[in-house]
């Protein structure tokens, strides 16, 4: 029982409570046309990540979560680029779950716990934030974390387009077309 305390501590910071009845995504265009923030951290794979710059030369699709509620919103959105680009060279993902920098100290348990959860062929796709994430929202207009957000990159780490929430089969559209079209640019 006292192992699990820590988890279960762990797990509630993580987890703010429900979603918000603002589950509709849509595109935020005042992003559209600039460079994505820097993010630096390091996958469950232990490999260094900074975005966008290792991401470089690829079409990217990263998602961020602010709470643990929002995994299947990230979900909806990575699941269909996934199917359709899966491994084919020039396109990637990230997926960054960001905390707080209050459980940096439980850093290494909670990452153990993603590993464990996520298929390992994942870890190189999932770096987690520890930090003040406030500029971060800011510069990305994220004013809900109840919500997840995605974030189309062309090849120069550019945002291209931008959902949140729950996918919707046209939004899941615009998304795949708009990356089909990012690639077929030299």
């Amino acid at each position: 029982m006292l192992q699990r305390l820590p988890l279960l501590f762990i797990i509630i910071l993580f987890t703010h409570g429900p979603l918000s009845a603002q589950d509709t995504p849509h595109e935020k265009n005042s992003l559209i046309g600039t460079k994505f923030v820097q993010i630096s951290s390091e996958t469950l794979a232990g490999t260094a990540i900074i975005l966008p710059d290792d991401a470089r030369g690829k079409i990217t699709l990263i998602t961020i979560a602010f709470q643990h509620g929002t995994q299947e919103q990230l979900d909806s959105w990575l699941s269909p680029f996934s199917e359709e680009f899966g491994t084919r060279p020039g396109f990637t993902f990230y997926e960054i779950p960001m905390l707080s920098a209050d459980v940096k100290p439980f850093a290494f348990r909670i990452d153990s716990g993603m590993r464990s959860g996520i298929p390992e062929e994942k870890h190189n796709n999932v770096m987690t934030y520890y930090g003040d994430y406030a500029e971060y929202m800011r510069l990305l207009h994220i004013d809900d974390v109840t919500l997840g957000y995605a974030f189309l990159l062309d090849q120069e780490g550019i945002i291209r387009w931008h959902g949140e929430g729950f996918a919707t089969r046209d939004m899941t559209r615009k998304m795949i077309n708009r990356a089909r079209t990012l690639k077929q640019k030299p």
